[in-house]
């Protein structure tokens, strides 16, 4: 799969996630359209009671409840969580609520059996989802309250907290990602086709600020890709003919980026002979 397409299909299911999880509207009315169902997915009445409460927003009853017993980080059919019942709709108040008393953001579930179609990824948690939502207050609560920096997940399992933020389109990803190293996260950490984020963020519709940026916060200017010859400056020198056509501010982000890595030690003239040689064209 080329990186338009895997670009494409991301998207697609990014979107789905959201646009479906925003929709304004009674947190029941988004649980019963899209038949979230607590009897389906919990045994244990305590929780039922408790997913009533969270699809009501009674915030006081949600308190109530879990000081009464009822089980915060209980985990049921597919992997639900009570949190991930919070998650969907404007519910906010007990999502927060939830995570202040310890429901725990990382539990992963297989977001293909989880109704609507589409709408989770196959490795998916709620800390992957407060990443890629729109409600950015989300990916504050989580990361306040135990959402893990490097924990993946994704369509194929193997997607890193930063690769998640380079691909999400956050205008305010530099800051969250700089929120996610503070906190632990590995700058160096591969997804699914061997590219560490560095690499990712150049392949990804060429964001070349973010990945000077990167590079700047402890990214390795030689990145290579697992398995492979190729290294950062071999992507970089493939962004050359569509950096001349883009905007003035992107041409020089691209600039900036190329002055950076030959600083370092690389060379654009060298990856280009290198890419010829191997067959790989560039333009």
């Amino acid at each position: 799969m080329t990186n338009h397409h895997q670009f494409a299909w991301t998207a697609i299911v990014a979107f789905s996630v959201l646009w479906v999880l925003t929709v304004p509207g009674c947190s029941q009315e988004w649980h019963k359209k899209y038949g979230w169902n607590s009897e389906v997915y919990f045994d244990d009445p305590d929780v039922v009671a408790l997913c009533h409460a969270i699809e009501a927003r009674n915030v006081a009853e949600v308190e109530r409840l879990a000081k009464a017993g009822a089980n915060i980080n209980a985990i049921g059919k597919d992997n639900v969580t009570p949190l991930l019942w919070a998650f969907p709709g404007e519910n906010e108040p007990c999502f927060r609520r939830l995570l202040e008393l310890g429901a725990d953001p990382n539990v992963m579930f297989d977001g293909h059996k989880i109704p609507p179609r589409g709408t989770f990824w196959r490795y998916d948690s709620v800390t992957h989802l407060s990443l890629r939502t729109t409600r950015r207050s989300y990916f504050e609560l989580v990361f306040q309250h135990g959402g893990d920096p490097n924990l993946k997940g994704g369509a194929l399992g193997y997607e890193s907290p930063i690769t998640t933020l380079v691909q999400n389109g956050s205008p305010n990803r530099k800051d969250e990602i700089a929120r996610l190293l503070n906190l632990g996260a590995d700058i160096h950490e591969r997804n699914h086709a061997g590219c560490e984020p560095v690499v990712s963020a150049v392949n990804w519709f060429g964001q070349y600020d973010l990945t000077l940026w990167l590079l700047k916060n402890g990214a390795n200017p030689c990145s290579q890709v697992k398995g492979q010859r190729r290294r950062l400056i071999h992507f970089v020198v493939r962004e050359e003919k569509r950096a001349r056509t883009s905007p003035e501010k992107i041409q020089e982000d691209y600039a900036s980026l190329v002055t950076y890595l030959e600083e370092q030690g690389e060379s654009i003239e060298a990856a280009k002979k290198e890419l010829e040689e191997w067959g790989i064209p560039y333009e």
